[in-house]
């Protein structure tokens, strides 16, 4: 995770903000496969699409504070998948439309998602 944010970093200071955004993209794929496999103990074959694993991994964490009578904010946990849509959407704009307030909001939102699914993982 911290390798991906010091790359995600180096690319945002270096004005290379499709690349940064790439890698947002790339380290939440990764992460969400991961959770999924691990967590949910789920099979991969049928999900491919990043914003179909962030609805999956919504619904279970939904799930799971339901069972635990856990009280929680069903827009935070939409947040995922509207932060993973606004990425995954980013990855198929205009490279030269892509500025670092995008690329920043990408790596801290990235990076606020990941450490919250750590917690259930």
């Amino acid at each position: 995770m911290n390798r991906y944010l010091k790359r995600i970093d180096g690319a945002i200071n270096n004005r290379r903000y499709a690349l940064a955004i790439g890698l947002a993209n790339r380290c939440l794929r990764e992460y969400y496969r991961h959770f999924i496999q691990h967590t949910m103990n789920y099979d991969l074959t049928s999900i491919e699409n990043i914003n179909q694993m962030a609805m999956s991994i919504y619904r279970y964490i939904t799930k799971y504070f339901t069972a635990h009578n856990i009280p929680y904010s069903a827009t935070r946990l939409l947040f995922i998948t509207i932060v993973t849509n606004a990425i995954f959407l980013a990855m198929y704009a205009n490279p030269y439309m892509m500025d670092k307030a995008l690329a920043t909001y990408a790596r801290d939102n990235v990076n606020y998602i990941v450490r919250f699914l750590l917690r259930y993982s």
